[in-house]
């Protein structure tokens, strides 16, 4: 954060969206064309600006304490589709990037017992199980289709 001094105006500049309201409550006023908060009494400014550093440090030490705890979840392989509100109950978050379960390192042991005791496919069997991919449809232009038809050939579209 910075302040800088134009004519009769104090403006804080860089200042964080979090910290309006806390600006607007000691008496400063926005400036669309400088796109900064401006105030007219350099103590204010001056005041402002050590409170806004200290807030602005903390949250700081804040995030760079986040990393240590995400370094102690463990992710968990598998099937973990039927078992996720017991992933969730014991801590466990979703991981949209990996496709993957984090769970605490401490009860990491408990969600691999979950997933592993959880069946291997939670999807229904298919109604066409039965037929092989692949099988040849008798066309005369060769193609190779997921299953047999009765009359057109999918890729050139003529009888058999």
């Amino acid at each position: 954060m910075q302040l800088e001094k134009i004519g009769r105006r104090h403006y804080l500049r860089n200042t964080p969206y979090s910290a309006k309201d806390k600006i607007k409550s000691a008496g400063c006023s926005w400036d669309s064309e400088q796109k900064a908060w401006w105030t007219g009494k350099a103590d204010v400014a001056v005041a402002l600006v050590a409170e806004l550093a200290l807030v602005t440090a903390a949250s700081e030490q804040a995030q760079a304490a986040l990393p240590a705890a995400t370094s102690e979840m463990v992710t968990v392989l598998g099937n973990t589709y039927p078992v996720r509100d017991r992933l969730r109950a014991l801590g466990g978050q979703w991981d949209a990037v990996a496709k993957a379960w984090r769970v605490p390192s401490s009860r990491a042991d408990m969600a691999r017992a979950a997933v592993e005791s959880a069946p291997q496919s939670s999807r229904p069997a298919s109604r066409r199980s039965f037929v092989r991919r692949g099988t040849w449809t008798g066309c005369s232009c060769g193609s190779v289709e997921e299953y047999a038809r009765e009359r057109d050939c999918w890729t050139c579209q003529h009888d058999r």
